[in-house]
């Protein structure tokens, strides 16, 4: 007998019971129950922070550092992420314990990002200091911190929190260009509107008007730059010519319609439905977000993360937050399922990780899609999604999976 017969019929038998393992379990995590859309679920609760446990041990094991070395704000963003999904999930909750873990988690994460570390990168010579990117984020955790302790007006992260949104405003003020730079001559519309978020946050937890004449001028003026084409709002500018480096782009565009939900709901709405015409679409029936508009493409960067098959990874994982806040269920479930099927959550002693932890930045950010809820104001009539959108993906896995068996079939026969 040729003793690589043997060895053949072996590795094929491996191979095609390892094919069915990695393709039978993704395809039954698509039928798992969706995170809850209600604020105050035990079950939403438990599932979520086993995620942001696990993302506290990473972060304690270097992960923000390691991240940092894959794209530019890798770093400040596991912080700022980890910290706003600790706030936004304990907010709504009664248990003291959660709400105490969350308290210390986000203090920790906000000092991080206010270190010698966490400014390291920005610009300290653009106005607001060190850009709007990071103006706008640490303004932001900063006000769920204080939305979340209840923090007295005369603290001093309140104080700091009010000086930090007056630099931003007055930096908002002093120009019609509705686009400050989060770089030396480089702008991004997402970074902006996390900055108006952060003001008109301010406004609606303390039921004042501070900042009411900033936000509603910088959405006329926003109103009045959109893409003829998409209606849109451009993804990257030169500052301060207020040139269009790169047209919109769906991982800031879907983050852009997110955060409008709290600044104009009016705008918020017309915005998520050209999110949805443009850069909605499935792939062997799965949900997915195009990171270009339907009619382009283009190439995976920095900003986009991976793109296959004109698929944006980064898109993808934040129109799950965007979804569960427009209401629209239907795609938000099924999104979140499409998620589970290539992240592969695994789970152990209270902490579950996406892609076997190996990449904890797309973890905070999957923790921090799970923690939004539907608004209040705003209702879109949901997309339309058949209820045999799994069955695709089903019978490629199968067809696959028979290929792999019929191949170890064969090789045995002849063995």
């Amino acid at each position: 007998m040729n003793p690589a017969r043997p060895f053949l019929r072996h590795f094929s038998f491996l191979f095609a019971l390892a094919l069915t393992l990695l393709f039978a379990i993704p395809n039954l995590l698509l039928h798992l129950p969706p995170t809850s859309l209600a604020p105050a679920s035990r079950v939403r609760e438990r599932d979520i922070v086993a995620q942001l446990r696990f993302l506290q041990d990473a972060i304690d094991y270097g992960a923000a550092r390691d991240m940092q070395r894959l794209y530019p704000e890798g770093f400040f963003f596991q912080h700022v992420l980890t910290g706003l999904a600790w706030c936004d999930l304990a907010r709504s909750s009664d248990d003291t314990a959660l709400r105490r873990e969350a308290s210390v988690a986000a203090r920790k994460a906000l000092q991080v990002i206010e270190s010698e570390e966490g400014i390291r990168i920005f610009p300290k010579e653009v106005t607001p200091k060190y850009g709007v990117f990071w103006a706008a984020w640490t303004s932001l955790l900063r006000g769920r911190i204080v939305a979340l302790e209840r923090v007295k007006t005369d603290s001093d992260l309140f104080k700091k929190w009010r000086n930090g949104l007056d630099e931003i405003a007055m930096a908002f003020e002093a120009t019609e260009n509705p686009y400050q730079p989060s770089y030396v001559g480089m702008a991004w519309s997402g970074d902006n509107v996390m900055a108006m978020l952060a003001l008109a946050s301010y406004d609606q937890l303390l039921d004042t008007i501070r900042y009411q004449a900033v936000t509603r001028r910088w959405v006329t003026n926003v109103r009045a730059r959109l893409d003829p084409i998409t209606g849109m709002p451009p993804f990257e500018l030169e500052h301060p010519s207020g040139k269009v480096v790169k047209s919109t782009r769906g991982s800031s565009q879907t983050l852009f319609a997110w955060a409008m939900t709290e600044i104009d709901a009016t705008f918020a709405r017309e915005q998520y439905l050209h999110l949805r015409d443009h850069f909605y679409a499935q792939r062997f029936g799965l949900p997915v977000v195009r990171e270009f508009p339907s009619d382009s493409a283009g190439l995976a960067d920095y900003d986009s993360g991976p793109v296959f098959w004109g698929v944006g990874a980064s898109a993808t994982i934040v129109t799950l937050a965007t979804a569960r806040r427009f209401g629209d269920t239907n795609f938000a479930q099924a999104l979140e399922s499409t998620i589970r099927f290539f992240g592969f959550p695994i789970s152990w002693n209270d902490r579950t990780a996406f892609a076997l932890g190996q990449m904890p930045v797309a973890d905070a950010w999957i923790a921090w899609a799970r923690t939004s809820t539907p608004s209040t104001d705003i209702h879109v009539q949901p997309w339309d999604i058949p209820f045999w959108w799994a069955w695709p993906i089903h019978f490629l896995s199968l067809a696959l999976l028979c290929i792999a068996w019929k191949i170890w079939f064969a090789v045995r026969k002849r063995a």
